[in-house]
């Protein structure tokens, strides 16, 4: 798989981002240092605008794994401006090997190429990235607030509406954890 489209995955997944703000990112939008990402606009069909609503702009907090994945995109970028007279010099993260900026619906086309390969019904939405994120946090005991604002949900009903599917393990586990409150 080209580095371009694990990339893409790997930050989806990990980070929750639309794919659109996933596309809008420029590297001044990543703090290695603070280990943050700030959404501030993203690309759609119509080109480059503004987040989907106001509470879309947001700083998340990276993971390890996520700053070495986007660090080494970063140097394999740099690799490519020297060994390619032609690379087309722009400051967007979600670039191809010749400094090409994406389509806004090479995300989708990517998910569905996946998934297919993977023997799996092929969905053409990285909202399946973005919704096992959510669950993912819920499930390891992030509370739904810290979730909604990373996700950019205005209020933390869309989150609790589109994204609390709590699997049976986290349902007894919660379970346990009350039986074990109660007997203090």
């Amino acid at each position: 798989m080209e580095v371009y489209k694990r990339v893409m995955v790997i930050v989806l997944l990990r980070t929750g981002l639309r794919s659109g703000e996933l596309l809008g990112l420029m590297w001044e939008d990543i703090d290695f240092r603070k280990k943050t990402l700030t959404v501030a606009r993203q690309r759609s069909i119509t080109g480059l605008g503004p987040p989907k609503t106001s509470s879309s702009y947001r700083t998340i907090y990276l993971d390890d794994i996520t700053i070495e994945t986007l660090r080494n995109y970063k140097d394999w970028q740099e690799e490519n401006k020297k060994e390619n007279p032609n690379y087309i010099n722009t400051d967007y993260v979600m670039v191809d090997e010749t400094g090409k900026e994406f389509y806004y619906s090479q995300p989708q086309y990517l998910m569905k190429m996946l998934l297919k390969k993977a023997g799996l019904p092929p969905r053409k939405s990285t909202h399946l990235l973005r919704h096992t994120h959510a669950v993912l946090l819920l499930e390891a005991g992030v509370d739904i607030k810290t979730v909604s604002r990373r996700l950019g949900h205005k209020n933390i009903q869309t989150t609790a509406n589109v994204y609390l599917h709590i699997s049976e393990d986290h349902e007894r586990n919660s379970m346990r954890k009350f039986e074990d409150y109660l007997e203090i």
